[in-house]
C-alpha cells in the first residue's frame, strides 16, 4: 500500500512518503513520492514571485494542494504519528522509513513493549503470537519458556544480529522470533 504524506511543520513543508510494501516496489514508491512532492514545491515556488502575483500563486498552489489531500495522494502528519508508525512496522525490514527523518534527528525504534493478544503453537510446537493491535510474532528457536504466554502477558521484542529479534515474556527468559505480518 502506497501513501503519501506532507508534513507541515514549524512553518516549514516537507514532503514524505510512507511505503508498506516489499522492498522491489521501493524504486517506484521513490518515483511516486517525487511526482507528489511537486505539489508542495508549487506551493514554496510562489515564494519567489513578485507581490502582485504572490497571492493569486499561493490561492492556485495551495488548491491543488487541497485537492491532492482530498484524493488521498498527500497526507498531513505530524511527528508523533511518524513515531506510532515506525512503531507499528517494527520487525518488518522496510528500506523507505529513512525520507521520514528530514529534518530531525532519526529515531530508531530498537525495542517496543506490548501485550499479547492471543497466543498459540504452531504445527512444530512453536509460539505464535499476536499482539494488541494485530501483529503476529513466530518464535523461530526451539527454547522453551517457564510460562506459557497468555492474553495479557507482556513482551519486549529488540532487535538482534542479523535482523533477528528477541521476545521477552512477562520477564522470562528471550526467544528468538520473527515477525510474521
Amino acid at each position: 500500500m502506497n501513501r503519501f504524506q506532507a508534513a507541515l511543520t514549524g512553518g516549514s513543508i516537507a514532503t514524505l512518503a510512507v511505503l508498506i510494501a516489499a522492498p522491489a516496489a521501493f524504486p517506484r514508491a521513490q518515483q511516486l513520492a517525487q511526482a507528489s512532492a511537486a505539489v508542495v514545491d508549487e506551493v514554496i515556488a510562489c515564494r519567489q514571485r513578485p507581490d502582485g502575483e504572490r497571492l493569486a500563486c499561493y490561492d492556485a498552489a495551495v488548491d491543488k494542494l487541497i485537492h491532492a489531500r482530498t484524493a488521498g495522494d498527500v497526507v498531513v502528519v505530524d511527528r508523533d504519528q511518524i513515531k506510532e508508525a515506525k512503531r507499528q512496522a517494527f520487525g518488518f525490514e522496510i528500506p523507505a522509513f529513512g525520507f521520514l527523518d528530514r529534518g530531525a534527528k532519526p529515531e530508531a525504534v530498537e525495542r517496543i513493549t506490548a501485550r499479547i493478544e492471543h497466543a498459540g503453537r504452531t504445527p512444530e510446537g512453536r509460539w505464535l503470537i499476536t499482539l494488541e493491535g494485530g501483529a503476529v510474532w513466530e518464535q523461530t528457536d526451539d527454547e522453551a519458556v517457564d510460562q506459557p504466554p497468555r492474553q495479557g502477558s507482556t513482551v519486549e521484542i529488540r532487535k538482534a544480529a542479523l535482523q533477528s529479534y528477541f521476545m521477552k515474556i512477562d520477564n522470562q527468559r528471550s526467544i528468538r522470533v520473527k515477525r510474521r505480518n
